[in-house]
């Protein structure tokens, strides 16, 4: 579960700034960023984002030359950075496996940001983990996405598609932002080349009739942003919204 340098600025290019203003955090999967604190400035130039002053950036405890992703996520702007994992290993804050059907005390509603750089495609129960996502945030929240959608052969239980995201969350009180594919030009593992494609609303036909991005090379990341506009009760199983027309 890493954080490419490529694409954390893609994603500070999309995503507002003012989603991480003193954000109660939450990440999902102990993250590491693959870059040192000495790149951020360049990582940030010309997306409008200013680096927060007073923050003293830590290292990574997967490698000293690499900033810690809390670190990274303070500089900009959030405030408490906590992550969960189903294994203490990596020092994560809060164990739980998320497809356990009940959260641990204290959870639901505690958060203003959930990042799932990776996460929820290893959990069986997929739709229980995304529950769980919706459940932790608070009113006005947003959680970030950024999944594997197609060339990951046996990289998790799933590869993500649009059409999920947005039936899931249009069905449960969340609004999808911002959403879009990362084309890694030169195939999966090698982080160096990416092309951003913004996906619009209606996603399975705006690229079902786009001859050129089928025949597309390399792996597709998929990159969402979406916001909790209200508190429902119960989750709502989605039914695809090309079969309801």
């Amino acid at each position: 579960m890493g954080i490419e340098i490529q694409a954390a600025r893609a994603m500070a290019h999309i995503f507002s700034q003012d989603i991480y203003d003193q954000a109660r955090m939450l990440m999902l999967g102990r993250q590491f960023c693959r870059f040192g604190p000495d790149e951020v400035p360049s990582i940030l130039e010309g997306s409008g984002y200013q680096v927060k002053d007073g923050i003293s950036p830590e290292a990574s405890v997967f490698h000293p030359s690499l900033i810690a992703a809390e670190s990274y996520f303070r500089l900009l702007g959030c405030g408490d950075v906590k992550s969960m994992d189903v294994r203490p290993d990596e020092g994560a804050e809060i164990v739980f496996d998320l497809n356990n059907p009940v959260l641990p005390e204290g959870m639901k509603g505690g958060f203003d940001l959930i990042y799932d750089g990776g996460t929820t495609e290893h959990v069986i129960n997929i739709v229980q983990a995304y529950a769980h996502i919706i459940d932790m945030l608070a009113v006005g929240g947003h959680v970030i996405h950024h999944l594997p959608c197609n060339g990951y052969v046996n990289e998790g239980f799933y590869q993500v598609n649009p059409t999920f995201l947005r039936g899931i969350y249009d069905a449960n009180g969340m609004e999808v932002v911002a959403m879009a594919f990362f084309h890694w030009t030169n195939g999966v593992g090698d982080w160096s080349s990416v092309q951003v494609y913004n996906i619009q609303d209606k996603a399975h036909h705006q690229f079902y009739a786009t001859d050129s991005f089928k025949n597309l090379s390399g792996g597709l990341d998929l990159v969402c942003l979406a916001r909790k506009r209200e508190q429902q009760s119960g989750f709502q199983l989605p039914i695809q919204d090309m079969y309801l027309k």
